[in-house]
């Protein structure tokens, strides 16, 4: 999604960088966190022919989670100038057809994708609610793993705590775009009265 939308002429040159920034936001570091932690973990079970632990390579990572936050607090904003620019960008909305139609897209839109990371603490912890299950009392991993969940409930706690923040800040502004500030008094767009002389020329 992303190179295409940087070198096409799909949204302008002058809005272009801060439209894949605003619906992108911190997407690279997410992509960075995880190859790191995919990486060290696969280099472990090259290592081994069974893998004797992994609670201390969640460990070292997990505690960087931070951009899952930072990325979940901003989602809302991004699904919005993205669907925004579709309903006013007809080659965006032909691009976005086009690309989800692929088979690689798995037949998600962007809106999909883009909803992954936030819920992806979620689905850590239930993975490893269920090996910890399964692993034996007398394992490191036993002791390992349960703090390894707390941490990824603490900032989930802390995602949904932003999310909220976000969602009606969001909202309030978008209320707020809808008032006409008319000689320190507001009115709602939807009781003006109809005419089609401003509210000022009303006074």
């Amino acid at each position: 999604w992303i190179e295409p939308l940087l070198s096409n002429d799909i949204i302008p040159i002058d809005r272009r960088h801060q439209f894949i920034t605003d619906v992108f936001w911190n997407l690279a570091d997410i992509e960075r966190i995880s190859m790191a932690l995919s990486r060290d973990l696969t280099a472990r079970q090259d290592k081994h022919s069974v893998i004797p632990c992994i609670g201390d390579i969640l460990l070292e990572h997990v505690k960087g989670f931070e951009p899952f936050v930072i990325y979940g607090a901003h989602q809302i904003i991004g699904k919005h100038k993205f669907e925004l620019e579709k309903k006013r960008n007809a080659k965006l909305l032909q691009f976005a057809q086009t690309l989800e139609r692929q088979p690689e897209s798995r037949r998600l839109e962007l809106n999909g994708y883009l909803t992954k990371p936030t819920s992806r603490l979620g689905r850590y912890n239930l993975l490893l609610t269920t090996i910890h299950h399964l692993t034996p009392k007398d394992h490191q991993d036993y002791e390992t793993i349960p703090k390894v969940i707390d941490m990824i409930t603490e900032f989930m706690v802390q995602l949904n705590k932003q999310v909220g923040l976000s969602d009606n800040a969001f909202h309030l502004e978008l209320i707020s775009s809808r008032i006409i500030v008319n000689k320190g008094s507001f009115v709602s767009a939807s009781q003006r009265p109809l005419t089609n002389k401003p509210t000022t020329d009303m006074l």
